[in-house]
């Protein structure tokens, strides 16, 4: 108790974990949201990226996504986005959504209802 009370003059009553301003959470800031428009625009720029037979898909993977970003720019290019907010939107929100959709429409072609064209397959998936 000695060695406590010795110092106990030293502490500092506002750093103190007891007040409510320090157990108030800390504001987080928040990354760039992504509104459809925005997501169809990173669509059509790594559909347009990918396809690309001057460029092909043996390129290292973040001069992929920097040919994206610049893509991306030109249909949107307010606000800045970097390439790795990109990178990350798609991994974690584009890529998923479309793995189930996709995953949709093989699920309606294995049907293969006779006359059903692929407009109305797609339909379907939907």
């Amino acid at each position: 108790l000695g060695f406590f009370a010795t110092y106990s003059d030293d502490i500092d009553p506002q750093l103190s974990p007891n007040k409510s301003q320090a157990t108030q959470p800390e504001e987080k800031k928040k990354g760039p949201i992504y509104t459809k428009p925005k997501d169809y625009e990173l669509c059509c720029a790594w559909v347009q990226v990918s396809k690309d037979p001057a460029v092909g898909t043996n390129q290292e993977e973040g001069t992929f996504w920097e040919q994206i970003l610049t893509v991306y720019h030109k249909a949107m290019p307010y606000p800045i986005q970097p390439a790795n907010s990109l990178k990350k939107q798609w991994s974690n929100n584009v890529q998923p959504t479309i793995n189930k959709f996709c995953g949709c429409v093989n699920q309606v072609g294995q049907f293969n209802q006779s006359g059903a064209s692929v407009k109305d397959q797609l339909n379907r998936a939907l």
